[in-house]
């Protein structure tokens, strides 16, 4: 196994010494645990069956829940579910939901106090807008973050491969 980088060069060159791949890993982990908490909203389990079936993901397997299937899928597809469980949902979240909804992809929604025990269907169109953009901008931070993890691996392979050729 290859010695550790010893001096500063080497160090800042090393990839598994990056702040950048600490960080990408964990906007992945949070853009993965966001799109899973939607997915596990009891209000919308309905709008995700429907969604599921209209993107032709399978619900269940043998054996294996469909919750646990639902957090099991690949991230693209969850992307897809959240995306096509907003554009279908009507607002039946009661407010502390959408506030922590809103909360969980950076969108702002003004005084939580202001708001009545349901958004109304305007403050609904206009936080849906919102989260379907903030959405889609962190999904493609989630690609940005899986790509440069991808790359700091395939440098640690020649890296390890370079030493252990010394």
């Amino acid at each position: 196994m290859a010695n550790p980088p010893t001096d500063r060069y080497e160090k800042e060159r090393h990839p598994l010494r990056s702040d950048e791949s600490l960080a990408a890993s964990i906007l992945i982990s949070k853009h993965r645990d966001h799109l899973n908490w939607v997915l596990k909203l009891p209000n919308w389990k309905a709008l995700v069956d429907r969604a599921m079936e209209d993107l032709e993901i399978p619900s269940s397997r043998q054996g294996v829940s469909r919750d646990t299937a639902i957090l099991a899928l690949a991230i693209e597809s969850k992307h897809q579910l959240v995306k096509a469980i907003l554009k279908r949902a009507s607002n039946q979240l009661p407010t502390p939901l959408v506030i922590k909804l809103a909360s969980l992809w950076g969108t702002n929604i003004g005084n939580r106090f202001q708001l009545e025990n349901r958004l109304n269907s305007n403050q609904w169109e206009s936080l849906r807008g919102k989260l379907l953009l903030r959405i889609s901008i962190e999904h493609r931070k989630y690609k940005s973050a899986q790509n440069l993890l991808y790359q700091s691996y395939n440098a640690c392979l020649l890296y390890t491969s370079d030493a252990a050729d010394e």
